[in-house]
């Protein structure tokens, strides 16, 4: 009878060395992913939106009285309202932003039977870009007060103007061309 000798060599120590320190860096760099993976991203950093200023003057019209800038409720949007007054009439400034669409804003605003005003030295309705650059004036009908009232966007700012007393939506469109961009 023979005795099986077929018995396995031993492992040499370098092979299990190697062995150790591959095993140690797939489980170091696995947990090093992990954590790479499971940091939340920082957001990037959007500039404050800082609220409109109601301007001293609108032509005839000073201002009288103005109200710290708020915040409209459930919304980023910052709104700023100024009462203007010339000795007669008087017109009340109604500044928000970001807005994005005319029609809306003036929806939102109580403005009613809402069209296209011409004022002097403003481009002709056909001008596309004239809505673009926030030439385009819309005016209507406050549902509070009855009298006009015309709004306008520039940039990301939506500019309305209230009439207070009897002032027509010509004149309105005219001063709200006078505002700053």
């Amino acid at each position: 009878m023979t005795a099986n000798t077929s018995a396995k060599p031993p492992i040499p120590t370098y092979v299990t060395i190697v062995a150790a320190v591959v095993a140690l860096v797939l489980i170091v760099g696995a947990h090093q992913f992990g954590r790479w993976l499971g940091t939340p991203q920082e957001p990037d950093e959007t500039p404050a939106l800082t609220a409109p200023e109601a301007p001293a003057q609108i032509g005839d019209y000073a201002l009288g009285q103005t109200q710290e800038p708020t915040s409209a409720p459930g919304t980023s949007t910052l709104v700023t309202r100024g009462n203007y007054t010339d000795g007669t009439d008087r017109l009340v400034l109604l500044l928000m932003r970001p807005q994005q669409d005319l029609e809306r804003f003036l929806a939102d605003g109580g403005v009613t039977d809402v069209q296209r005003v011409q004022s002097s030295g403003e481009p002709s309705p056909d001008d596309a870009s004239a809505v673009a650059q926030g030439a385009m004036v819309l005016c209507g009908k406050s549902t509070d007060s009855g009298f006009a009232a015309c709004g306008r966007l520039v940039d990301d700012t939506g500019q309305l103007l209230y009439a207070a007393t009897d002032v027509p939506a010509e004149e309105l469109a005219a001063l709200l061309g006078q505002l700053p961009g």
